[in-house]
Formats: structure tokens, sequence, C-alpha cells
């Protein structure tokens, strides 16, 4: 029969191993923070002083100090792991070119920022406004808003057939005017032009972009025309636009464009449909190049 001694020495070495188990499972797997949330639903853009657009934002790119927090599509719920007072910078995204897969943050908005104070599974909701950088920092090389008495995207239809830009104002995206092309039969081919060609950043890379405001059921693409002292052409992505007769706005990212034209080169910005004879219409408006100065 084995001594109480004995009991008493082994029972206190199994003790002596469960407290250390214990403190190896807890150091193995800490006790985890839980997030707060910031729920942003939608985004929208300052284009004047009065007029505000929700087209374009597509998601929302985070910083929390210097850190890289992510990437997200609106609408989002953000988990926050912060457990003081910190400092978010929430910068606007776009698709680009128009493909959900090619999203950027887009250089020419101003970004956010946002001085939290979180606890555990707070949530704090969210509807950011966008503005763009002050135009002593901009240039906008062409605008066509539609406005005046004449247009500045000149018909550059082939002869036959050629549906023309004419403005209207039954169907206006902002203001009191947009252009509108109307395609039939008789009327199914289109291209326009800027009238004046103009000078580009070709060096070190400097975002160029067109921003297009549309409302669509004939597909449409855009690009630019280039004139040097060498040779004259076109370069544009092989990409076609539709909305289905709902206002979008698209961002045409024009950098890799630009770069494979002649150094020295003019541009002009053209928009290009073909309606195959089916009836539709292109609506445009806002449309305007934007780069850094």
């Amino acid at each position: 029969m084995k001594s109480l001694r004995s009991i008493f020495v082994r029972a206190r070495a199994l003790g002596v191993c469960m407290l250390l188990l214990g403190c190896a499972c807890e150091f193995i797997n800490p006790e985890e923070s839980l997030p707060a949330y910031l729920h942003i639903a939608d985004a929208q853009i300052q284009l004047d002083k009065q007029f505000y657009s929700k087209l374009g934002v597509k998601d929302v790119w985070l910083e929390n100090g210097n850190a890289f927090v992510g990437v997200y599509q609106l609408p989002a719920s953000i988990p926050l792991f912060v457990e003081e007072k910190s400092n978010i910078i929430i910068r606007g995204g776009v698709f680009l070119n128009g493909l959900s897969a090619q999203r950027r943050a887009y250089p020419f908005w101003q970004p956010l920022s946002l001085g939290l104070e979180t606890q555990p599974l707070d949530t704090f909701r969210l509807s950011p406004t966008f503005s763009y950088f002050p135009d002593s920092l901009l240039r906008f090389p062409f605008i066509e808003s539609f406005e005046g008495a004449s247009l500045k995207l000149v018909n550059n239809s082939p002869a036959g057939q050629a549906a023309r830009l004419q403005l209207t104002r039954n169907t206006v995206f902002q203001g009191r005017a947009s252009g509108h092309v109307r395609f039939d039969a008789q009327a199914s081919s289109f291209e326009a032009v800027s009238g004046d060609f103009f000078a580009l950043p070709q060096e070190n890379g400097a975002e160029v972009y067109a921003e297009i405001t549309y409302s669509n059921d004939i597909p449409f693409s855009a690009g630019l025309k280039f004139a040097s002292a060498l040779e004259t052409g076109e370069r544009a992505e092989p990409i076609f636009f539709n909305s289905g007769l709902q206002w979008q706005t698209i961002y045409l990212y024009l950098t890799p464009l630009i770069q494979t034209a002649p150094a020295g080169s003019a541009f002009g910005l053209f928009i290009r449909a073909e309606g195959e004879g089916k009836t539709g219409d292109l609506f445009l408006d806002n449309i305007r190049l934007i780069h850094f100065k």
C-alpha cells in the first residue's frame, strides 16, 4: 500500500504540470482583441461649389497612420484594430478604364483624415465627400461641359450614314445641357474630336486621365489622336462603354497611350461609336482631361 507521503508528492507534481500546461496554452493562444467597425455606405465627389456626384467612387483606400489597411469596395464595413486614438486616411478609388480588375486611388481627389477614438465593437458610420485638389495644382487641357453656344468636340464622322453630336436640354447630368448623338439606320457612324490639339506631359510617368460622364445604349470608345513633326496617328484601348442609359463616369488612364506617341506630339481627344443600324442614343457631359501642373 502506497504511503500517504507518496500520494501527496505525486498529486503535487500533477498539479504543477497542469499549471504549466495552462500557462503554455495562454501563451500560445493569447486573448484576441475585438475590432471596431467603420461603415461606409457610399461616397460622393464635389464637382463645383454647388454640385455633388455619387458617380465614379467605387471603393476606398485606407491607411492607419503610415500603415496601409486595405482597399474596400463600397458599401463596406471595415474592421479597425486600434486601441487608442488613431488617424485614419481615406482615399477615393476608381475603376481604371471602367475595369473592376484595375483599381486605383484617384490621384486628383484630396484624401480625408479621420481621427477616431475606438472601443471594441464600436461602429462609426461615414459617407465621405471627396474634393479635387485646388486649381493651382491641376491643369485641364480640355473641358467640354456643353454649356457654351458652340461645341468644343467637333463632329468628324465619315461621310454617309453619319451620326452627329448636338446640344440637348432634355437629358442632362449637370448644368443646362449635354451632348446627344442619335443613332438609327440612316445615321450609324459617329466620331467627334476636340477642335484644338494640346500638349500633354510625356515624361516621368506623369498621370493623365480623361473623365467622361455618359448615358448610352450604343457602345462607344475613346482615345487620343496625335500629331508630331514625324507622323500622325491615334492611340486607344480596345474598350467599349455601355451604361444602359444610366449616367456613369469613366476614368480613362491616358498615360500609357501618351508615352507611346512620338516626343513633342500634340494631342486631341476623340470619341467614336458604331450604331450598326440600331436605334439608340449616346449622351455625354462633363468631359475633361486632367493632370498635375
